[in-house]
C-alpha cells in the first residue's frame, strides 16, 4: 500500500533510535525478510562451493567463516 511505502521511506530517512525495529515490523508481514534471507543463503552456499578449488589455508577458512556469518548473525 502507498501509506506503507511512504512510512518506510520516512523511516529510512529518519534518525529515530528504534527505526530498524519499526522497519522490521512494517515489512515483516510481507515475507520479504524471509525471502531475502533465503536468497542470501543461496549466494553464501554458492560462494562456499566456489572456495572448494582453493587449497586448505587460514585465508580460505576465514573466507568461509565470513560467508557463513552473513546469514547466521541474529536479526
Amino acid at each position: 500500500p502507498t501509506e506503507h511505502r511512504q512510512l518506510l521511506r520516512s523511516l529510512l530517512k529518519g534518525d529515530e533510535p528504534d527505526r530498524a525495529e519499526k522497519v522490521r515490523n512494517l515489512i515483516s508481514p510481507s515475507g520479504s525478510i524471509e525471502y531475502a534471507r533465503a536468497v542470501a543463503e543461496k549466494y553464501v552456499e554458492r560462494a562456499i562451493t566456489s572456495l572448494r578449488v582453493l587449497e586448505k589455508s587460514e585465508a580460505k577458512d576465514a573466507l568461509e567463516e565470513a560467508a557463513r556469518f552473513i546469514t547466521k548473525r541474529s536479526n
